[in-house]
Formats: structure tokens, C-alpha cells, sequence
């Protein structure tokens, strides 16, 4: 259930929630702190009785981060700076905002009901309306890519559809926002670009690696190893070299 992120205390200050992500390699760092939208305007009331006197409607300009339609209410993340944000989707059947899209977010406060807690009320933060304001780099890049990557799934395929497309869109992630000059190289070719899947469990806990590749004079060759952890959600450059993983965000 997601309704953590909207569970309100009877002052109704947003929680500030700092956690860390650790993998066998010790190589992470504190991951973003997440607070309640409601940070956003916090100096405006300090308790419920002040609420009559929060406007309507407020604005707020975020980095878009995913959509998450897996709960009862549909959820939109978004963040600023390293601090992590959610809103109540429901009224929005839109689903084009890609991560890192520059969006305004009109939003509201209005009701949810928690389900297996007699339907209690709270109060949540419901978008109005969404403006894209700016592309992100995943954007940029689907323009300078707009046809579909191929992939290949090496040993056993037992894959899900909806697990695929995570991991096409990290692989999508990774290459919009690599800083390493010999995959941004190989954008600016605009070379032929297609990557594998595979499940290597030699490591506890086991990961997905996926491996990128780009096709020049008939060749292809691999570009970048990457690791993702589905247990921590965590994607890591692979060293080949020095057999490492470095968290990539």
C-alpha cells in the first residue's frame, strides 16, 4: 500500500523520511530525503484549524521523476534538489512526462480513504493540472532516438512485460545521462544502439545485468556494463576491470 506518503499528524506537518540504500559492494550514499508535498507551503498553517486559510490551488514547479499506478489511488513522484515529492493522479490519464521533464504541478488538497483502517479520511495532495515546461534529457534523447532500442534476453526468459520496460527505461536513463565520453561518443554518432538482459546470480543478493551495445562499420561492440538490484532498486556502472560497482543516479 502507499499511503505512507499521506498519513498526516494532528499538527499536520510533513514527515521528513532520510534513509540510505546499502548493496554488498558499500559503495552507496545517503539516498534523497522524502517529504510530503505539503513542505512546499508548510509556513502557511501550522495546524487544522488553519486550513480554511490555505488557498484553493497551489503551484510548484518539480523535476519529474515516475508515475506509480500499482496502489488504489495512482500516485505522480517528482522532486527538487535531492528532496523527493508525491501527489495524488487520479483525475490525470496522461502518462507522456518522461524522468526528468521540467513540470509546474497545480495542486490541491482534497480526501483519500485509507482501505483495511475502517475508510479513514486524510488529507493528501491531488494534482489539478500538469504543464510540461521543458524537456528532460530522457526527452532529448528519445528525439535523437525516436525508434525503439532492440534488446535480447540471454539464458531464460521468465521476465514479466512490466519488468522489461523498467529495465528499458534505466538502460534509456543511463545513456540520456551518462557523463562518460565514450557512450556520449557514441550518441553524438548516432550509432546503432541495442543492449542484452541477463540474470547473474553469482552475487548474493543476485542482479540483472545489462549489457549496451553500439554498432559501428558493421560491428557491434559493448559500450557499458550495468548492474541493477531489483531487491534495493539501485543501478550500478560495472567495472569489468576492477570487478566494482558504482551506484549510478
Amino acid at each position: 500500500m502507499k499511503y505512507a506518503h499521506f498519513i498526516y499528524t494532528s499538527i499536520i506537518l510533513s514527515i521528513s523520511v532520510l534513509y540510505s540504500c546499502s548493496n554488498d559492494q558499500k559503495t552507496s550514499s545517503p539516498a534523497p530525503a522524502r517529504k510530503m508535498t505539503s513542505e512546499l507551503i508548510k509556513d502557511h498553517f501550522q495546524n487544522k484549524k488553519q486550513f480554511d486559510k490555505t488557498p484553493e490551488s497551489s503551484k510548484v514547479v518539480l523535476e519529474f521523476i515516475d508515475y506509480n499506478d500499482d496502489g488504489d489511488y495512482f500516485l505522480l513522484n517528482a522532486k527538487k534538489g535531492r528532496i523527493l515529492y508525491s501527489f495524488i493522479n487520479d483525475k490525470n490519464e496522461d502518462r507522456s512526462l518522461l524522468r526528468g521533464d521540467l513540470v509546474e504541478i497545480t495542486w490541491k488538497w482534497d480526501t483519500i480513504y485509507i482501505a483495511g483502517d475502517g475508510e479513514t479520511p486524510e488529507l493528501a495532495e491531488w494534482i489539478v493540472s500538469i504543464k510540461k515546461m521543458k524537456d528532460g534529457k530522457i526527452s532529448v534523447f528519445r528525439k535523437q532516438y525516436p525508434e525503439k532500442m532492440p534488446y535480447s534476453v540471454i539464458g531464460d526468459d521468465n521476465l514479466t512485460s512490466e519488468f522489461k520496460d523498467k529495465l528499458y527505461s534505466l538502460v534509456e536513463y543511463y545513456l540520456a545521462n551518462s557523463k562518460k565520453e565514450s557512450v556520449k561518443q557514441c550518441i553524438r554518432n548516432k550509432q546503432e544502439l541495442s543492449f542484452t538482459i541477463e540474470d547473474r546470480d553469482e552475487k548474493e543478493p543476485s542482479y540483472i545485468a545489462l549489457g549496451i551495445y553500439g554498432q559501428s562499420d558493421g560491428q557491434s561492440k559493448i559500450i557499458q556494463w550495468l548492474w541493477y538490484s531489483p531487491n534495493t532498486d539501485m543501478l550500478f556502472e560495472y567495472d569489468q576491470n576492477h570487478d566494482k560497482l558504482t551506484p549510478f543516479r
